[in-house]
């Protein structure tokens, strides 16, 4: 079964709708110290495991903004090129997938958005 990676959940986030794609894993919980960062970064690392299959599992953005860069920078040093996020959907009240594919892209520049695929679900 897919897992669902959350890069942060601070302790109120309902979850119910995003366990529908996968087995839910709490990277981190509750308040990140922005002043030991290291301390977030060692918890990234040691919350994704090695077994992480960009294939079948998720990444959910959410909570502290220093998880979401750790995770960013862990998958950006990692051998991967695809990226599937669980995004939420205000309008809608539900989460959609979105492939992050930079297989066949150039050197992005930080205007460049043309390695998002379009929106879609599983």
């Amino acid at each position: 079964m897919p897992r669902v990676f959350v890069t942060n959940d601070p302790g109120n986030l309902d979850l119910e709708k995003a366990s529908r794609f996968g087995t839910i894993v709490r990277v981190t919980v509750g308040k990140v110290n922005i002043y030991r960062p290291t301390e977030t970064s060692d918890a990234i690392c040691e919350g994704i495991p090695s077994d992480f299959n960009p294939d079948e599992d998720l990444v959910l953005l959410a909570g502290s903004t220093l998880a979401v860069f750790f995770v960013g920078y862990w998958l950006g040093d990692s051998p991967f090129t695809k990226l599937q996020l669980l995004l939420w959907d205000a309008r809608e009240r539900d989460y959609f997938v979105r492939t992050v594919d930079t297989s066949d892209e150039p050197e992005l520049g930080p205007t460049d958005r043309g390695f998002m695929t379009e929106r879609g679900g599983m």
